[in-house]
């Protein structure tokens, strides 16, 4: 990742100065953010057996059986897929977005305190950087840094990661209303995550526990690489780590 190394090693294991602090305190946020997930899913998980048994139960205490017990789990069917399928989405969905905006918006973080940092010489300004995202961040660093992001073992899955994440945030988890160019490059984020990403029978996207951990896990190992890279760079190494 980082293409131009110092040529001193580093003698702080922790960075002087606030420019670069949240590169160490945005592991934490997102480990936060995956306890959120963990106990929110366990607290779904135990009301919906919780539910199950009570149906069940209430059925076995009544003496309900053939068509007055398929009626009887009829009319709770709306309160089972709550727990089921309605209330698992709204968690997946909120935490993958919340992952998304908590990555862009520390990197962004990152990128605006080294830009206004005087002693440190930019070849280009946040303001001139081109692109969007983490697109963008990735061209801020490339272009005063020579680090590249994209050089993560995570970049690809990241990108993809995003492109899920539009569908949820524009489209209401509905693929076929987003725009129809942009549906081969969804079609192919949802294969690099199959059978953890997929539309299920109303075409709707669903994503599972494994997919949102996959995705905290990913944005952890590139925030890492990023850390590394900065502590290593000729530029940003001596300014920060001396």
């Amino acid at each position: 990742m980082n293409h131009r190394p110092r040529t001193t090693p580093p003698l702080l294991c922790f960075p002087v100065g606030y420019a670069t602090f949240t590169l160490l305190a945005t592991e934490s946020a997102f480990r936060e953010l995956e306890e959120y997930l963990l106990t929110v899913a366990e607290f779904i998980e135990r009301n919906k057996n919780a539910f199950t048994e009570s149906v069940s139960t209430a059925v076995q205490t009544a003496g309900l059986t053939g068509d007055d017990a398929d009626c009887y789990y009829e009319a709770h069917q709306n309160e089972f897929c709550k727990w089921d399928d309605t209330f698992p989405n709204i968690v997946l969905s909120s935490v993958l977005m919340s992952a998304c905006a908590l990555f862009e918006g520390r990197l962004t973080d990152v990128v605006r305190d080294l830009d206004d940092d005087v002693n440190i010489v930019k070849v280009i300004t946040w303001s001139d950087t081109q692109g969007t995202g983490i697109r963008r961040v990735n061209n801020y660093f490339r272009s005063n840094f020579e680090i590249l992001l994209s050089d993560s073992s995570k970049w690809t899955d990241l990108l993809a990661v995003y492109t899920i994440r539009d569908v949820f945030v524009h489209a209401l988890g509905r693929p076929d209303l987003g725009k129809p160019a942009s549906r081969p490059r969804l079609d192919a984020a949802v294969r690099r995550f199959a059978p953890n990403v997929a539309e299920d029978h109303v075409g709707r996207l669903s994503i599972n526990i494994a997919f949102v951990k996959r995705v905290i896990e990913g944005m952890l190992e590139c925030w890492r690489e990023l850390a590394q890279a900065s502590r290593d760079n000729a530029v940003l190494g001596p300014a920060y780590w001396r």
